[in-house]
């Protein structure tokens, strides 16, 4: 039966007079309360609230609901603290304090001893071992011999503390940001020096390919990075865009393939065979089942390709071979804005 507003109020007062006299499940210390109650309430109605927060604490304010037939309300949980909340929901980084931690001083130590530089190189020193997932705040804070929660005082979580390890390996790539022009052979010589160079990156720390990169960290060492790998594509008649694309272009090769070999990396691991040994288990078998007269092609270059890979393919050839390729491509057009601009 539904109730009116003043109709529940006169219930509730009626049913809460009987409680005062009859429920000897309260104590007599609850019984009344001469200053209202500070604890929050969740009635539905602001009739309600009243006579409760001024007469009977928490439990005579359940106990005169259940009897005025009036549903309870659970009280929220308590929210998770920020930090912990956005790490369990593996949320990005919070651009405005990423790059006050990547453009600020790290040397001061906190209360507890800490730097931001210390959590970093802990967190990298636990990515290169067991990959971006074996770096959480507790297996950080147990490598540093502190309590998780002294962490977040230095980094908010996990998406800028990856920030920060990012920009801390680019930092370690070249001595200088003039070594890639310094490179014998031109702007090719240096166009190879920058592949190589993040090529072993790569192999240094593969995590580094476990991270999203639709959005570059702006971090000084990754702007360095950038400054540095552009310096040698100036001056050659490019235009600023095209220097981008072909920096771009050079660098998703690099990434792609450093990607494949991380990929066959695991798969031996996985597997327990070497490269050698599948191939070796797999050809006899393929010889049976694939007929060459249906795909002749398929099957000649398959051969050739397996026998010089010792494999189904090989991620440091397909690097060299698109390396010398997009060198080449690069030497075009800079020869074809040569010939527009009548050099």
């Amino acid at each position: 039966m539904d109730f009116s507003l003043a109709e529940r109020r006169e219930r509730w007062e009626r049913l809460l007079h009987g409680a005062r006299r009859s429920d000897v499940g309260l104590r007599r210390s609850e019984a009344r309360v001469d200053v209202p109650c500070r604890r929050r309430s969740y009635c539905e109605h602001e009739a309600f609230r009243r006579p409760y927060r001024t007469s009977y604490g928490v439990a005579g304010w359940r106990r005169a609901r259940e009897l005025a037939g009036v549903s309870m309300k659970k009280t929220p949980a308590k929210p998770a603290s920020k930090p912990l909340q956005r790490e369990k929901e593996g949320r990005g980084a919070d651009p405005a304090r990423s790059l006050a931690l990547l453009w600020g001083s790290h040397g001061k130590p906190g209360r507890s001893g800490l730097t931001v530089r210390a959590i970093v190189a802990s967190a990298i020193e636990l990515a290169d071992a067991g990959g971006l997932e074996a770096v959480s705040m507790r297996q950080l804070a147990d490598l540093l011999k502190v309590g998780t929660m002294s962490l977040y005082t230095h980094v908010p979580g996990k998406a800028e503390l990856t920030d920060l390890m990012v920009d801390t390996v680019f930092g370690r790539l070249y001595d200088d940001v003039d070594a890639p022009s310094r490179q014998p052979g031109g702007w090719r010589g240096a166009l190879r020096y920058i592949a190589t160079c993040n090529w072993e990156l790569y192999q240094r720390h593969p995590w580094l390919l476990e991270i999203v990169t639709a959005r570059p960290v702006l971090g000084p060492n990754a702007s360095l990075k950038y400054e540095a790998e552009l310096r040698p594509l100036d001056n050659l008649g490019l235009t600023d865009v095209e220097m981008d694309s072909v920096l771009t272009l050079l660098l998703t090769h690099v990434e792609g393939t450093a990607r494949a070999q991380a990929n066959a990396r695991r798969t031996r691991q996985e597997s327990g065979m070497t490269d050698v040994e599948w191939w070796v288990a797999t050809a006899p078998l393929l010889d049976k089942v694939l007929d060459a007269r249906r795909f002749p092609v398929a099957t000649r270059v398959g051969q050739s390709a397996g026998q010089a890979h010792q494999g189904a393919s090989s991620p440091e050839h397909t690097f060299g071979f698109g390396l010398d390729r997009i060198l080449d491509a690069v030497g075009l057009l800079i020869a074809e804005r040569a010939t527009r601009a009548g050099l």
